[in-house]
């Protein structure tokens, strides 16, 4: 089965911090004081007053099970971290939405059709609802998280990219400091070739030998760059013998005829800048992204009124806690903070 191409991942922009990011959520979550206040029926946390239903928590972890490789009878203590770190990611999507809607960028109703239609034509309708059937999901609340996905590649896109830049300066000194990170190893162009006789195979290597191997019929060919340690033992002495556009013996495995051919080699060397420029700089922005992200997330908790249901607070406490400072070997009149730096905001438990 194909992926899912509306499986929504955690929302949070950079892909590379939002682990922490998350896990500092929670850890926020863990460490909030109790007010006696009551929430709707159904409503697990407000974010600065707006409600975050317990469906659309389940929602967003029906549309990832099969990414999250989720058991069918999965332990109480799984679905306790589920859910945690499920609301984590919903906070942050309202915290996103939030800011988008005081800058009037929200994500428009044109804008989610478009989307949505793309997610249709790719998969056909039946398809389409065969997934969301399968995955349990209502298609009202898929459309809910869709719409918050383009809210945060919105926010990632309009807000933090304009804010970072990387120099050529910049890119040229990570080149020099981590030339050993830009070695690539000796490697050899090889084609893997099957056919249905030995005559197509013959035929096949003829026409690679004098660089004219096209396709030819019942000939299957897999052509890749392989280093050493890649190459089928069953083929490695012979291929080491070859010469570019040679082929070896060729073999009859059950009903089928292979051979392997050389197309190339290429000597261990150290990439060059201007290859690995683009490299860098996508590296570089993604780092600087993160940081800009943390920054932003850090601001918008300490100014946010969030509140939790007890319920779902218990569950958070009694899950696995294997990051982070627990409350009670906190320093006292310390800022409580997770391991990504994020220090507590107004997070609060409700009953």
């Amino acid at each position: 089965m194909r992926t899912v191409p509306y499986r929504l991942p955690v929302c949070v922009p950079v892909r590379s911090s939002m682990p922490g990011l998350l896990l500092g959520l929670v850890c926020c979550f863990l460490l909030s004081a109790c007010f006696s206040v009551r929430l709707p029926e159904g409503v697990i946390a407000t974010v600065n007053g707006e409600p975050i239903h317990l469906r659309t928590v389940q929602a967003l972890l029906d549309s990832r099970s099969g990414a999250l490789g989720m058991q069918r009878r999965p332990t109480l203590a799984n679905l306790k971290n589920l859910y945690g770190e499920g609301l984590g990611t919903l906070v942050v999507q309202a915290l996103i939405r939030q800011e988008l809607a005081r800058r009037e960028l929200g994500v428009t109703d044109a804008e989610l059709e478009t989307a949505v239609d793309t997610i249709r034509a790719e998969y056909g309708q039946e398809e389409f609802s065969a997934h969301l059937t399968e995955l349990s999901l209502d298609e009202g609340l898929w459309r809910q998280l869709m719409r918050d996905l383009l809210a945060v590649q919105k926010f990632e896109r309009d807000l933090l990219a304009p804010r970072v830049d990387v120099s050529l300066e910049e890119i040229r000194t990570f080149y020099l400091e981590r030339q050993k990170d830009f070695l690539v190893p000796a490697s050899s162009h090889v084609c893997f070739v099957t056919a249905d006789t030995a005559e197509s195979l013959t035929a096949y290597t003829e026409a690679f030998a004098q660089g004219a191997a096209g396709q030819f019929p019942g000939v299957d060919v897999q052509c890749s760059k392989i280093t050493r340690g890649e190459i089928p033992s069953a083929w490695e002495k012979e291929l080491a013998r070859l010469k570019p556009f040679q082929c070896g013996r060729s073999r009859r495995d059950r009903e089928k005829w292979q051979n392997a051919c050389l197309k190339g080699r290429q000597a261990e060397h150290v990439l060059l800048l201007v290859d690995a420029f683009s490299l860098i700089e996508r590296n570089l922005r993604e780092e600087k992204m993160a940081g800009a992200f943390g920054d932003w997330l850090e601001q918008a908790l300490a100014s946010a009124e969030i509140k939790v249901s007890p319920q779902l607070m218990e569950s958070m406490l009694t899950g696995d806690a294997s990051d982070g400072q627990s409350a009670s070997n906190a320093p006292k009149g310390s800022v409580p903070a997770s391991s990504s730096g994020m220090p507590h905001s107004g997070i609060e438990s409700v009953k």
